[in-house]
């Protein structure tokens, strides 16, 4: 580790970051046991684009509070295909 390091954690500035810089991201596994039901369903709502979700290369990755939303919206995605 460099001692010569200025900066870091200490250095960050609170006001700095707008809260999608600490959105979590999860995974279908996550979003599965988060919401009670099966990975196949996760799976298939995020093919059919009907739960708000984005793609890492090949992997599905869903933000925390994008699902929290849709699912206190009752599940409905306005992004439909």
């Amino acid at each position: 580790m460099n001692e010569n390091f200025s900066g870091g954690l200490e250095s960050l500035q609170i006001d700095d970051y707008d809260d999608s810089f600490f959105e979590i991201l999860m995974k279908i596994d996550e979003v599965a046991r988060f919401l009670n039901v099966s990975e196949k369903t996760i799976r298939r709502l995020a093919i059919r684009g009907e739960i708000p979700t984005t793609r890492i290369r090949k992997s599905y990755r869903f933000i925390r509070s994008d699902i929290v939303r849709w699912a206190k919206s009752g599940g409905t995605s306005e992004n439909r295909k």
